[in-house]
């Protein structure tokens, strides 16, 4: 398992193999630090009170089950961060990481799978053609390999909370402007895939959050979790 890269104060920097712990021990130890975290779980490999209502529609296409699920405290302004880690009023991403691996947990079929989740508004195209786009092919990042390659972490309620805190607490993710949530989650079957162990090309060490599709016929997709 690979292992993530946080920086704390001028430089000290140190591996840690718990990765289901990191994000709890990373705020314990570095709550009031100028904190850089690069999960290994790299986001998108790309170039307090919630309300949930959910509803699940199956394109006749390819079947495959589209959850929307709303959650009122995932809302911000685009030109702040109220998630990252030196907020003047920080917002506790635990209840809404707890909402996201509820919501998939029940409308998909969470057992032996696989978690991607990504910023739509980082893509190039509208939302609701991105949704077609990866019905179709599969996933947001296929290009017409003869492989199909994504990066993506077996699913629990720690990857959920990691893969948010990647994206909104920690550094570098949590400095970018505009800042837009996470609403798109993609379940795959992880038996579809074979793991791929690479060497991470900024920190030199192993990952293995890279999932090449074994047979091109069966893309793996399970479904997909819409937020707000």
């Amino acid at each position: 398992m690979a292992s993530a890269l946080p920086w704390h104060g001028r430089g000290h920097r140190f591996e840690s193999d718990m990765l289901h712990q990191l994000a709890v021990e990373l705020k314990m130890n570095f709550e009031n630090s100028p904190l850089e975290y690069d999960p290994s779980y790299d986001p998108e490999r790309l170039d307090g009170s919630t309300e949930k209502t959910s509803e699940v529609d199956k394109t006749p296409s390819t079947g495959t089950p589209v959850a929307y699920f709303n959650i009122d405290n995932y809302t911000f302004d685009e030109d702040s961060n109220p998630f990252a880690w030196d907020a003047d009023e920080q917002r506790s991403t635990a209840e809404l990481a707890r909402s996201i691996s509820s919501a998939l947990s029940q409308n998909f079929n969470i057992e032996d799978s696989i978690i991607r989740g990504v910023q739509s508004a980082h893509h190039d195209i509208p939302r609701d053609e991105l949704i077609r786009r990866i019905l179709t092919l599969g996933s947001d990042i296929y290009q017409g390999s003869k492989s199909p390659e994504i990066y993506a972490q077996e699913f629990s309620a720690e990857t959920i909370q990691k893969i948010i805190d990647g994206f909104h607490v920690y550094k570098p993710k949590c400095d970018e402007r505009p800042q837009y949530p996470v609403d798109i989650w993609m379940v795959f079957d992880k038996k579809a895939f074979e793991n791929v162990e690479y060497l991470h090309p900024k920190h030199q060490v192993l990952a293995n959050d890279k999932w090449r599709l074994k047979d091109l016929s069966n893309k793996g997709l399970r479904g997909i979790l819409v937020i707000n």
